[in-house]
């Protein structure tokens, strides 16, 4: 799994299109926080004191670090910084596929929905992170989940605003222009 830092969601990032990567804690972000390999929602020595907040817009579960699947990297997909009530709203023309606020109400969808949020809640609170999920969408904007659907449900449900995806290549730009969030 490649690490992908919430550093750009951060309301103390610097953008910049040069090295280093900077914010208001770092005149050089280090290389532990960039690779999620260490949570800056804690102290961290040199950041004086400013920690990671959520820029307004941003997901809303302060915490929680996403990585890339195997998959994703092997094919390398994109990440796309979605607006998850939009993602969502797309998401829903598919019935079939869709899962409600709070899982679907069969057994076996929803035990699978509930497993999925006991592992992020404990991902949460011990530090691991968890794969970004995996999308395409076709001609008409359909959303289709390669993988993730559960996790991305769960996250909607605790309230995330905006989330990482992987993106098939050829469709990175579609998603980012009908479902890209805002900065």
């Amino acid at each position: 799994m490649s690490p992908v830092s919430q550093c750009e969601t951060c309301r103390h990032w610097i953008p910049s299109r040069g090295v280093p990567l900077r914010c208001a804690a770092f005149e050089r972000i280090p290389p532990d926080i960039l690779m999620v390999r260490a949570d800056h929602t804690v102290p961290y020595p040199g950041d004086h004191g400013i920690r990671y907040e959520p820029r307004p817009g941003t997901a809303t579960i302060p915490g929680t670090m996403f990585v890339l699947s195997d998959r994703a990297v092997a094919e390398r997909m994109p990440t796309v910084q979605v607006d998850v009530a939009a993602l969502d709203a797309a998401w829903q023309r598919d019935p079939s596929r869709y899962i409600p606020p709070g899982g679907r109400p069969d057994d076996a969808d929803r035990a699978r929905y509930e497993r999925m949020r006991e592992f992020i809640a404990r991902a949460r609170r011990v530090g691991i992170p968890i794969e970004q999920p995996q999308i395409t969408v076709d001609a008409t904007d359909g959303v289709t989940f390669l993988d993730g659907r559960h996790r991305f449900a769960v996250l909607r449900d605790l309230g995330a605003g905006r989330l990482p995806v992987s993106v098939e290549r050829l469709r990175a730009a579609r998603v980012k222009a009908s479902y890209g969030a805002k900065r």
